[in-house]
């Protein structure tokens, strides 16, 4: 809300940040929306000048309308799904149908083969040394009925108020000498953050595919 309406205003609503539920946020935020219109944008409407004009409401308009006309209107949004939704989507599908469809029957039988034996798939070992400020993780990984190349190993990391969730895809180092039928993974991240923020997951993985859009399973380190 800091923008348009209340863009000329003493203070801004909010701090941009994600709060969750808080309901002490809430009210901060609500507090600081009533005195704004209270103390500012009301007076303005009825502060008339000669011509019996709100001119400084209307400069306060004016102002919205030149800030938020370019991200809200029509044309941008079409403009905006177009460059990143509509042509992608396009060329997926011309990358799919290509060679009498020969990428989209390798996509349906890879997500019957997920289908099938994602049960299968689990952690078999997880190791955290942590040095020279570093967090260094491996993990073992058996991905059953499946192959390596189904699946793919990443290390989540919790969110912050600083910023936002991500995750860091682990390097895949080949079989496991100590476990049979399981695979190696490893990550190194900063020792900024506890190592207990980061927990291994492990999701379906296809080098034509969307996921989590067209393959939503997932198995967590526990």
């Amino acid at each position: 809300m800091g923008g348009g309406l209340f863009a000329r205003s003493r203070l801004a609503i909010g701090d941009g940040q994600e709060h969750g539920d808080d309901p002490g946020w809430d009210a901060q935020e609500a507090e600081n929306l009533y005195g704004l219109l209270e103390d500012e944008v009301i007076p303005e409407f009825y502060e008339r000048d000669e011509s019996g004009m709100p001119a400084n409401w209307l400069g306060r308009i004016r102002e919205s309308m030149a800030r938020l006309t370019p991200e809200f209107s029509a044309t941008r949004a079409i403009r905006e799904y177009t460059e990143s939704h509509y042509l992608s989507a396009a060329s997926r599908y011309r990358d799919r149908a290509a060679n009498d469809g020969a990428v989209g029957s390798s996509l349906l039988e890879w997500k019957q083969d997920l289908d099938r034996h994602w049960s299968t798939v689990h952690f078999v070992n997880i190791r955290i040394n942590t040095h020279d400020g570093q967090h260094f993780f491996e993990v073992e990984v058996a991905p059953g009925s499946l192959t390596p190349g189904h699946v793919r190993v990443e290390l989540y990391k919790d969110s912050a108020r600083e910023e936002s969730a991500r995750f860091e895809v682990m390097n895949p180092s080949g079989p496991s000498p100590d476990t049979p039928s399981s695979f190696t993974y490893s990550a190194q991240v900063s020792a900024t953050r506890p190592a207990s923020d980061y927990t291994a997951r492990i999701v379906p993985h296809h080098p034509n595919a969307l996921v989590p859009l067209e393959a939503g399973q997932i198995v967590w380190q526990r």
